[in-house]
């Protein structure tokens, strides 16, 4: 869909992090959603529009999506001054910015107060105007099967499960089971049904995928819906 916000392979990386290489942040409060950004750089809008457009239309954040529908939704992005602990010589600038279909209130020369003052909403902000089609878009895809989540693999790891397969009889593979400990995501076990890799997590039954960041930087030419920085990272670095 041509109002919908798509972000080529080559800028994704410089969307998802900031100039400083730090991972950009939403903050949030009664319907605020909020990023700060120190370099006056507008990737920070696109990234604030982007995150918002993914979740409204992913058919998972019904919060979010209500908000939006009651038109409590507010998207706001503060360019901090260097003074950011104290006033200053040059005034605060509002403007709204439009990305897609989405309104975004942006605000130049911000401070602490000015922060302050759109969290416990004294400065004035405009919430998004409800766009008809982005609410029968998110109501369809709510109302579809969600598809099962999925684990990727890098390659070492892959092929440390597949060897564990190889050495296992087949009548004994039933049994066969490989252990993921990882930091972030937590302790699950893999299983080998039906010809299918399952990882049995905490959150339930996800399908396991090998991760190939060749694959994926061999986009690299067309407009991809990107969701992930971690691909983007390892493309670009």
């Amino acid at each position: 869909m041509a109002d919908e916000i798509f972000i080529n392979v080559q800028e994704a990386k410089a969307v998802y992090f900031s100039q400083s290489g730090r991972e950009r942040e939403i903050m949030n409060r009664d319907g605020i959603f909020l990023v700060t950004d120190a370099f006056d750089d507008e990737k920070a809008i696109r990234f604030l529009a982007k995150q918002v457009e993914l979740q409204i239309l992913g058919g998972e954040a019904s919060e979010l999506l209500d908000l939006y529908k009651n038109g409590r939704l507010t998207l706001v992005v503060a360019f901090l001054s260097r003074q950011i602990h104290r006033p200053t010589a040059l005034p605060v600038v509002q403007t709204i910015q439009k990305i897609g279909r989405y309104d975004v209130n942006v605000f130049r020369n911000a401070n602490l107060e000015t922060l302050d003052g759109i969290l416990k909403k004294t400065i004035a902000t405009q919430p998004l105007v409800v766009d008809e089609a982005v609410v029968k878009q998110a109501d369809l895809k709510a109302s579809k099967p969600q598809e099962p989540a999925a684990t990727y693999l890098d390659r070492r790891t892959w092929t440390q499960m597949t060897k564990s397969l190889e050495k296992t009889p087949v009548r004994k593979r039933r049994n066969w089971s490989f252990v993921l400990d990882d930091a972030k995501y937590g302790k699950s076990i893999i299983r080998f049904e039906n010809g299918k890799f399952l990882d049995y997590t905490d959150k339930g039954v996800q399908w396991v995928s090998l991760f190939d960041p060749d694959e994926w930087c061999g986009q690299h030419n067309k407009t991809t819906d990107v969701t992930s920085a971690f691909g983007a990272s390892t493309c670009l670095k």
